[in-house]
């Protein structure tokens, strides 16, 4: 099967394409993943993974980054279009503005089209993301509905608001479980606030708070509508 993410606004398709990599791996610990752009692309190696599929039920994840509208690569890739739609791998496709079409060749066999435009009047969205954290981290149900609120009415895409939100909860979990005083990644501030804010949760709270993330941002994906609705939702019940 493959995925497809285009349009004007490459920003935002860029992102949703990291965002979508990283939740199929989380989904498929197992598979093997490959990213390709007009660098490190071959025919030979599409070839050997649409003959591979299957072989010991490993699957591969294959992400393919603005090839369709390579002159050499694209055609390569077209001309495979079926196979890939029938593979049982998962390949997702980064694109900016499409041919018309060949947009329609690829609309025809996708798993699913996401398409970002830029607004012809950029509605910037000015909200401050750490109070979103903040309330997280606080458990401050109250603080946290009025920051998703306040971030909605800036015009805050849904996943602007999502990230922020996942980050600090994979930060709570860490410092509510790992036996390290000063891990890699967060700074020293950021994870001695997250340690003092896990005290709020128990570890299965925040194990549990995290999996109802992962399956609303993999229900999005997966043609549920209504993101920013079960979003609030879900905060309600932190």
């Amino acid at each position: 099967m493959y995925y497809l993410l285009h349009g004007t606004d490459f920003n935002k398709s860029q992102t949703k394409y990291h965002g979508l990599v990283t939740s199929l791996q989380e989904r498929h610990p197992e598979g093997s993943l490959f990213l390709w752009d007009n660098e490190n692309f071959s025919e030979a190696n599409l070839a050997e993974l649409l003959q591979s599929q299957g072989l010991f039920y490993q699957k591969y994840l294959v992400g393919l980054n603005q090839l369709l509208a390579h002159k050499s690569a694209g055609p390569i890739i077209l001309e495979k279009l079926s196979d890939l739609a029938e593979s049982s791998n998962v390949f997702i496709f980064l694109e900016a503005e499409l041919d018309p079409k060949i947009l329609s060749k690829l609309e025809k066999l996708a798993a699913k089209v996401l398409r970002f435009d830029q607004k012809e009047i950029e509605a910037k969205s000015s909200f401050n993301r750490f109070a979103l954290s903040d309330a997280l981290t606080a458990r401050n149900k109250q603080k946290l509905w009025l920051a998703f609120w306040q971030a909605k009415l800036s015009g805050a895409e849904d996943f602007e608001i999502f990230w922020p939100l996942w980050s600090q909860l994979k930060l709570l979990l860490l410092a509510k479980t790992t036996k390290v005083k000063e891990p890699k990644g967060p700074s020293p501030y950021a994870f001695a606030k997250a340690k003092r804010g896990s005290e709020n949760y128990t570890e299965e709270e925040l194990k549990t708070l995290a999996g109802q993330f992962l399956r609303h941002y993999h229900q999005y994906f997966l043609g549920s509508d209504a993101f920013d609705f079960h979003l609030e939702r879900l905060l309600l019940e932190v």
